[in-house]
């Protein structure tokens, strides 16, 4: 471990103990919320010192800060809302927020790589194309899969709750669509080597398949991993090796900007997609971004601290704690429940029957800091050290292989850090293991260190 290293590890640490005593010893919720904008300071210090932008540990980051601090500091600073919860539940609520992306920090700096300078990559133009078809192909058959599934082309006439049955073609499908972040990354990690009439059709590709995959699923979470994956693949495309065209702006610009609109973009389709059911008309649509945004931090995408506080109020005073069924459960995710009809359920729907015991089939996520707390209390924030563990892992290194990883991981961590376990980490599974073969078969051989084949093989 570097100096440097130790350093921002002490640093952490006492910081950690400070501000934990800080807590304990506030008498008032201002002062209890006034911790969360303490807590960013070491926060973003350790970002910029270690955290490589759009890498795995980035993500969670930035939708553990969306999610559990965001509505806290709105209600410390323009309008306050906590009335109905009571002091040491909000105390308790601050416990786990602040210490837990604290702790996560520090879990990840004891792993976290040492400084790599970047490199340029050079992967066979060929090797690229042929990921792209097959992935394209799996793009193809998932779209197929789905109207098989809806059971007509007339999509529009179907609700939300139709288009969700989960079948063996929807899962199929579902699984394939996030394969499809590969073939986004690539394509936008090799652009700077395209034409421009290339990319246009790519763009253009991208804007139908991802209205398509809305109307389909009704749900933004693969309109939000697809754009995440462009955004890592541009971001980072001026280290592929094979450049040909200059850039007018600069990526960091460019996908700044892409940035916001993809995050305005999903807290509108929120929205949107209420007005594609059955009997509701979409021109009576009223786009309100200002309503939209407060909405979503009150009970919604940038606000889940609610949501942390109601399984706060609910454990242990309703109900027992879990003892780590959250996470052991993955051992048995592949069992089939009408084999083992006692299976442990899914923390979710257990939830959801606390909290919505009136809606049939509802499953409501706890995020990341109320499932530890409903699984062993204060005692859970350690699961966020092996967190920090488990993501300085995956940005140890910067490869290809690391960089495809990043790109398609921002769904599934987000549904990790809202509250979800065993599919966000099944999901990652398979997108581990495809992307690890594709790495095998096509681009662990083409790294290419003779120059003279430039561009004599075309992209798609």
């Amino acid at each position: 471990m570097t100096r440097k290293k130790i350093y921002m590890l002490i640093f952490l640490v006492i910081y950690t103990s400070i501000i934990s005593l800080y807590i304990l010893n506030s008498h008032d919720e201002k002062t209890l919320l006034f911790t969360f904008l303490l807590a960013l300071f070491p926060v973003i210090m350790y970002m910029v010192a270690y955290i490589k932008l759009f890498s795995a540990t980035f993500f969670f980051i930035l939708f553990y800060l969306m999610l559990f601090f965001v509505q806290p500091i709105y209600n410390l600073l323009i309008e306050y809302h906590y009335y109905q919860y009571s002091f040491e539940s909000l105390k308790t609520l601050t416990l786990m927020s602040v210490l837990g992306i604290l702790l996560f920090c520090i879990g990840n700096c004891v792993l976290v790589g040492k400084e790599i300078k970047l490199k340029k990559i050079y992967l066979e133009k060929v090797a690229v194309r042929k990921v792209i078809i097959l992935i394209g192909v799996v793009t193809f058959v998932s779209v197929i899969f789905c109207f098989i599934d809806a059971g007509t082309l007339n999509i529009m006439n179907l609700s939300r709750l139709e288009l969700k049955n989960p079948s063996i073609f929807r899962l199929l499908a579902t699984y394939g669509f996030y394969m499809t972040s590969i073939l986004f990354f690539l394509v936008f990690f090799t652009v700077k080597a395209r034409q421009h009439s290339n990319v246009l059709k790519w763009i253009l590709i991208f804007i139908l398949l991802e209205t398509l995959i809305f109307m389909l699923f009704r749900t933004r979470s693969l309109l939000v991993v697809h754009s995440a994956s462009v955004l890592v693949g541009y971001y980072y495309s001026g280290l592929y090796g094979y450049n040909k065209y200059k850039n007018y702006l600069s990526p960091k610009i460019i996908t700044l900007f892409l940035g916001v609109l993809v995050f305005l973009l999903a807290i509108t389709s929120r929205f949107f997609r209420g007005f594609l059911q059955p009997g509701q008309n979409i021109e009576s649509f009223d786009f309100d971004l200002k309503l939209f945004l407060e909405s979503s931090i009150m009970s919604g995408d940038i606000g889940y601290s609610t949501r942390v506080l109601d399984v706060i109020n609910y454990v242990p005073l309703y109900n027992d704690f879990l003892n780590g069924q959250s996470y052991y459960r993955l051992l048995f995710s592949v069992i089939p429940r009408s084999i083992w009809r006692d299976k442990p359920e899914n923390t979710q729907q257990i939830v959801a029957s606390w909290l919505e015991p009136d809606i049939e089939g509802m499953s409501v996520p706890p995020g990341i800091i109320g499932d530890a707390y409903i699984n062993f209390g204060l005692v859970g924030l350690v699961i966020l050290i092996l967190f920090g563990f488990f993501f300085a892992i995956l940005d140890k290194k910067l490869s290809i292989k690391h960089f495809m990883l990043w790109a398609v991981s921002a769904t599934w961590i987000f549904h990790l850090v809202r509250g979800g376990f065993t599919n966000p980490l099944i999901i990652f599974a398979m997108l581990f293991i495809v992307i690890n073969f594709i790495n095998y078969k096509f681009f662990n051989n083409s790294t290419v260190r003779n120059k003279k084949n430039l561009f004599k093989k075309k992209f798609v």
